[in-house]
Formats: C-alpha cells, sequence, structure tokens
C-alpha cells in the first residue's frame, strides 16, 4: 500500500483514503509526492487521522499538482469533472471511474483512530492511451459542505491503493475512504491527481 504514505503526505493541506472497519498498515515510498502545503509524516494505521470531520480544515481554493520527485509537474492532459456515476474521460483514452460508494462507521480503538462516519469509493482505471502509466504515487482529496472543508482520510484492512503501472489496454482498482459527516454527503468533491501529465481527476455531487 506504498501510495497511503504519499497520499498522507499530502494530508496537510489536502488528502484522503480506505474502506471497512479492520486496520491495516501504510507503506512508504521512496519519492513521495507533496502538495503545496507542509507534508506529514507516517499514517496512523487505522481509523481516522487526526480531528474528527466536525474539525476539519477549510478546503484550499483549488488543488495544485502534486510534487514528485521534487518537481511540481505542468499537466496538460485534462477532462471535465463528472457526477459519481460517470467517468472522467481524458483524450488520450484514460478512464477513471467510481465503481461503488459504501457508507459506514470506524469502530477501532487505539491512538490516533476516531470513531465517526466513513465513506468508501471504489475505483477502477482504464488505461485507453498507448503507453503505461505509474499509479504508484496517486494522491486523492476530498471536500465536503459549503463552505468545502476538507475530509479526513479513513485506514482499514479493507484499504487499497492503485499502487501499480498499468500497461495499455489494461486496468486497476483501488479503495479510498473519508470520514464525511452524513448531514454532507449531498456536496462532496473528490480528486484524484495520479501522474505528472494528467489534471486531477474531479467527481463532485452526492455520495450518499
Amino acid at each position: 500500500m506504498a501510495c497511503l504514505g504519499l497520499w498522507t503526505a499530502a494530508l496537510a493541506g489536502l488528502s484522503a483514503c480506505s474502506q471497512q472497519d479492520s486496520s491495516s498498515t501504510a507503506g512508504s515510498p521512496t519519492s513521495s509526492p507533496t502538495t503545496s502545503v507542509s507534508p506529514t509524516k507516517t499514517p496512523p494505521t487505522k481509523g481516522t487521522h487526526g480531528a474528527g470531520p466536525s474539525e476539519s480544515p477549510p478546503a484550499p481554493a483549488s488543488v495544485k499538482p502534486v510534487i514528485r520527485d521534487g518537481v511540481r509537474p505542468h499537466p496538460s492532459i485534462s477532462a471535465k469533472p463528472q457526477p459519481f456515476d460517470r467517468p472522467v474521460t481524458y483524450p488520450d483514452g484514460v478512464k477513471l471511474a467510481v465503481t461503488g460508494i459504501h457508507q459506514g462507521r470506524v469502530t477501532g480503538q487505539g491512538p490516533g483512530v476516531v470513531a465517526g462516519p466513513k465513506t468508501t469509493f471504489d475505483l477502477r482505471f482504464t488505461n485507453g492511451s498507448n503507453q503505461a502509466i505509474s499509479l504508484d504515487q496517486v494522491v486523492p482529496t476530498a471536500e465536503f459542505g459549503s463552505p468545502a472543508r476538507l475530509a479526513r482520510p479513513v485506514y482499514d484492512d479493507r484499504t487499497q491503493d492503485f499502487a501499480t503501472t498499468v500497461k495499455p489496454g489494461a486496468t486497476a482498482t483501488a479503495t479510498y475512504a473519508f470520514s464525511i459527516p452524513k448531514d454532507e454527503l449531498s456536496h462532496v468533491v473528490i480528486h484524484l491527481d495520479f501522474d505528472g501529465r494528467h489534471v486531477a481527476a474531479t467527481f463532485r455531487g452526492s455520495a450518499s
């Protein structure tokens, strides 16, 4: 689960991750991407990270490309944001789709665990381009409410990052989860920054 470490490096300003109610450890990549804010270090092994949803920080006005290997890229391939029931499709054939949304609760105990609601997103990446795409440094971000606030990531044994390279014509799946208040599920935005050439895929709408 190399990408959980990457994704948490972005948590100081944006981030998120996982599914269901158990525990799992997050790995650390050799080159961690970061967002425009100061990165944190090691994520907790289970439950939500830090404060509950009511204490989530305000979301930034925009999500900047993730810094990878010390360089902030300038992605040039963009796609229109979509509701959760439609895929985000890029002109080169790359496609991201939300294949399932599930509601649950964090029930674990221990340091770093905050009991509360959990919304899990199942994702499928399809590489319709003519070259392989590395998904070893995917950084997901979730926002909820109006004004928008950052949703806290949730980690457990059902969490799964892409953490692979997808060849042309192949697919890959991942699962991320966030702590989102039930009364805010009608206003949710997910950003998935998956490489330096594509602008982050964005899904928005109701996640209930």
